[in-house]
């Protein structure tokens, strides 16, 4: 036998089995985005059914001072923080036992329910409104 046919008996299955493997690969791609598509589909469905959020849809008011710009200290930026996800309390006017509650001076609390950034939950903290994230990524400067 010749040593090009025996080089083409070799290549020949090789080239098969290779062909074999890819079109197996690209049918378990397309399947694969095929169910990524309704994955997708779904999840919108099921957003476009969802209920939007009670309140306003007007944006939050955002108080400024007299140059068009918000002006927080580093105190309020960090009381606007910590409110972000706990209630926050006024010293004096709040005695809650527990020592994982953070004290703000009730100055600085005041301020900030002034402006519109906090306001007065039922067990006497402070929580974040959508003005007060406003201003604080505008303090933080996002």
């Amino acid at each position: 036998m010749s040593w090009y046919l025996i080089g083409a008996l070799i290549l020949l299955p090789v080239a098969i089995v290779i062909a074999v493997l890819q079109r197996r690969k690209e049918s378990a791609q397309s399947q694969a985005d095929l169910l990524d598509e309704r994955l997708n589909q779904e999840m919108l469905d099921a957003l476009a059914q969802m209920q939007p959020p009670l309140e306003s849809e007007s944006p939050p008011v955002i108080v400024e001072n007299a140059k068009g710009g918000i002006r927080l200290t580093e105190t309020q930026l960090v009381a606007l923080s910590s409110a972000y996800g706990n209630p926050i309390y006024a010293e004096g006017r709040y005695s809650p036992g527990p020592d994982h509650y953070e004290f703000y001076s009730p100055r600085t609390i005041d301020s900030l329910v002034k402006r519109g950034f906090l306001q007065a939950d039922d067990l006497g903290g402070y929580i974040i409104t959508e003005a007060g994230q406003v201003a604080m990524r505008r303090g933080y400067g996002y």
